[in-house]
């Protein structure tokens, strides 16, 4: 027979559960019924996942939530059950990270509270009042449990606090008997007033406002919409890093594209992550937006390209993003959105990505141009270094400011070549001569495909600038003459341009392509006069710092 205060610990599970009191509340789950909001409906498509579709209970549907947002940790504490007279653990848990983030319902068990000063006194019996009731209770506590309660309940409190019950995660969710209309689907139902587990991204109107800032008097949600809020965080893709950044992403379009995506992408990539910063691969991150959606997009594309002779679901995604192509209007979308987590999470930039099937096709003759120049090489890999390079390394911090550029120049399909020049003599031009190098082996090849593909300059063109800014850096390198490259590069206008021009001509004593001095208005070569230049700068600078590096011995 067990006495009291028996430190032979008994073990208890901590427990999950909702409180709604809406008995017999229904709820109807359907992929048919769409919203057209991103987190939404990636909730929906997450919620069929788990219940499937048809009428539930709401308060059923909000405990299988709720056990599925709940993880145990790995540790153990104690507390004191009453009825037993005796210490027993129980595992601790949380909201799943980082859902935790959003996720405020924390549990408050009853507990006694024990003075520092009966605390510090030598003895086993200690009296203590239980929070709720203020009920007076002596409790047993062996020497060997003392050190452990203490560490684990006082959390430098003036008062001891014990547990009287495992905690209880729960959420809350009153629904109003009042229709009202729904701020996400507009539906006339009865609403529950809007909060943060149920979309991460809204706030009260106290606050001053969210995405809907029209609202005044608060947000109101349909049951529907607030459990395919919470189902969202199993949808979300994401990448954080400590208190410096996190990014979510999502995709979006029509529910059967969304649901191909979900079952034949998204939840095979997240199986495959085993690294807790990122619940998905992604072939570079950092810590901007865009070139942490380029990242996830290449690791997107890789995963197709892959499959392209796999399954039903591949194959349907593969149609549609050839399809949308020649008809946009169901275009596949990502949502992508970053900000700093702290207590809370600090939203700074919001975007959205519509030009997934350009970049795909684009990705694909990216792949294939690599494959014929380096069929040694997996051009996978290397398409990703290459992309994953513009970056600078400096003080024990990485700055990837130039590699955000240029992602969000490529995804827009927009001209990176301005924020490559930059990289070349703002990012490595300014380090030490012996941490300066060229671009990565494959970088001319992919950026003139770009130049040529989206950017549409003639590729006899942008072979003449090629070849004569291999020449120039060149010269430049046995010459020791950096000078003639900056004023390239600092160049603001046509006549500046061209006296750099006569320069080379004189000074370097090179022949300059005629090409380059047929002026029309704004434009040489058929292209804005500015990019000519650039692109000149790149392939010269480019040449020059390898040029140096093969002097140097490396």
């Amino acid at each position: 027979m067990e006495e009291k205060g028996d430190i032979n610990l008994g073990q208890t599970d901590i427990e999950t559960r909702a409180e709604t009191g809406n008995g017999g509340t229904k709820v109807r789950i359907s992929l048919d019924e769409a919203t057209g909001d991103f987190w939404i409906d990636n909730g929906l498509i997450a919620l069929s996942e788990i219940v499937g579709e048809g009428e539930f209970e709401v308060d059923d549907v909000l405990n299988k939530l709720v056990k599925k947002l709940v993880n145990k940790t790995g540790t153990k504490k104690i507390y004191f059950d009453i009825d037993e007279n005796k210490f027993k653990e129980y595992d601790v848990s949380n909201w799943m990270w980082p859902a935790n983030k959003f996720i405020k319902s924390n549990p408050s068990p009853n507990k006694v509270l024990i003075t520092k000063k009966e605390w510090n006194e030598d003895k086993e019996t200690y009296k203590g009042i239980i929070k709720t009731s203020k009920e007076s209770i002596s409790i047993n506590i062996p020497n060997e449990l003392k050190e452990r309660i203490s560490k684990e309940t006082n959390k430098q409190k003036s008062d001891i606090e014990i547990f009287l019950e495992p905690p209880k995660y729960n959420i809350t969710l009153k629904i109003d008997n009042k229709k009202g209309i729904c701020y996400i689907c507009g539906t006339a139902s009865p609403v529950s007033e809007g909060k943060q587990w149920m979309y991460p991204f809204l706030v009260t109107p106290n606050k001053f406002g969210n995405f809907y800032s029209f609202s005044r008097r608060g947000i109101y949600l349909c049951p529907r919409c607030a459990l395919a809020g919470l189902a969202g965080y199993l949808a979300w893709m994401y990448a954080i890093r400590g208190k410096d950044y996190m990014h979510i992403f999502m995709f979006h379009s029509d529910m059967k594209t969304l649901l191909n995506i979900r079952k034949g992408i998204v939840r095979r990539m997240m199986s495959e992550s085993e690294n807790k910063s990122r619940n998905v691969p992604m072939e570079f991150y950092g810590e901007y937006i865009h070139e942490t959606t380029l990242g996830l997009l290449f690791s997107v594309f890789s995963q197709l390209r892959s499959k392209e002779d796999g399954d039903s679901e591949i194959m349907e995604l593969l149609a549609e993003l050839d399809e949308s192509l020649s008809n946009p209007i169901n275009e596949i979308k990502l949502y992508a959105i970053s900000g700093k987590p702290g207590q809370g999470f600090n939203m700074n930039a919001y975007r959205e990505f519509s030009k997934i099937s350009a970049l795909y096709s684009l990705y694909k003759k990216w792949i294939g141009i690599l494959e014929e120049k380096f069929p040694e090489e997996s051009s996978i890999n290397l398409l990703n270094r290459i992309f994953e390079q513009f970056y600078t390394y400096k003080n024990r911090k990485t700055n990837t400011i130039w590699r955000d550029k240029i992602s969000w120049a490529i995804m827009e399909f927009g001209d990176p070549f301005i924020h490559i020049e930059s990289y070349l003599y703002e990012g490595i031009g300014n380090e030490k001569e012996e941490n300066r190098w060229g671009l990565r082996k494959g970088t001319l090849h992919v950026f003139n495909l770009y130049l040529k593909e989206v950017l549409k300059m003639e590729e006899k063109y942008a072979k003449i600038l090629a070849g004569f800014g291999h020449e120039l850096g060149g010269t430049c390198a046995e010459k020791d003459e950096m000078g003639i490259l900056y004023s390239l590069r600092n160049a603001k206008n046509i006549d500046d341009f061209l006296k750099v021009l006569n320069d080379i001509n004189f000074k370097l004593e090179m022949r300059v392509n005629e090409e380059l001095l047929k002026i029309d208005g704004e434009k040489i070569m058929g292209q804005p006069w500015i990019r000519v230049k650039t692109l000149l700068s790149i392939y010269a600078m480019n040449s020059y710092l390898w040029e140096k590096k093969k002097k140097g011995g490396a």
